[in-house]
């Protein structure tokens, strides 16, 4: 039995080529996540209205604490999200609407501690249902990483074989 300084481990691994489908499985997974934040945020949005109906708009409004009903589109339509690569190998899935009145929706607004409009919270609906969608997310992530394991190992089969041919 060899000491275990005497020890040599032969990894048939290529790690760099594992790191590389790891990561870009992990991006592939926060952009699935993305597509299906954006895909709950139109149907929380597509919400019939329960409040007032006003003149000149298409549908009746929402009531306080209701999700907003698009009348126009522009809120559906300004919601983004992207993959933010930060230090190292983390990356964060960022979410975001350009408009400055889609927060005042999210959480209505106050003037002299008096609520001027109460919420019509629906950022937080779509965030809760794309939460159910997280395992099947999970579960196709994990069986590419282990697809990916698989890639790398036989990676270095194939780079020893181009070597040997040589």
């Amino acid at each position: 039995m060899k000491n275990l300084d005497e020890a040599v481990v032969d990894s048939n691994f290529e790690s760099e080529a594992f790191l590389k489908y790891v990561d870009k499985n992990l991006t592939t997974a926060l952009n699935d996540i993305a597509t299906a934040l954006q895909k709950n945020m139109k149907r929380v949005l597509n919400s019939e209205g329960t409040g007032r109906k006003h003149p000149g708009l298409p549908k009746r409004s929402s009531a306080p604490f209701h999700p907003p009903v698009v009348q126009t589109g522009t809120l559906w339509r300004s919601w983004i999200t992207r993959v933010r690569k930060d230090s190292g190998p983390n990356k964060t899935l960022v979410l975001g609407s350009n408009l400055n009145y889609a927060r005042f929706l999210e959480r209505g607004t106050m003037v002299g501690g008096k609520a001027r409009m109460y919420p019509r919270p629906y950022v937080g609906r779509a965030v809760d249902k794309t939460k159910k969608q997280l395992p099947r997310i999970n579960r196709k992530l994990q069986r590419n990483i282990k697809r990916s394991a698989f890639r790398a190992k036989m990676s270095r089969y194939v780079a020893l074989a181009k070597a040997s041919m040589k």
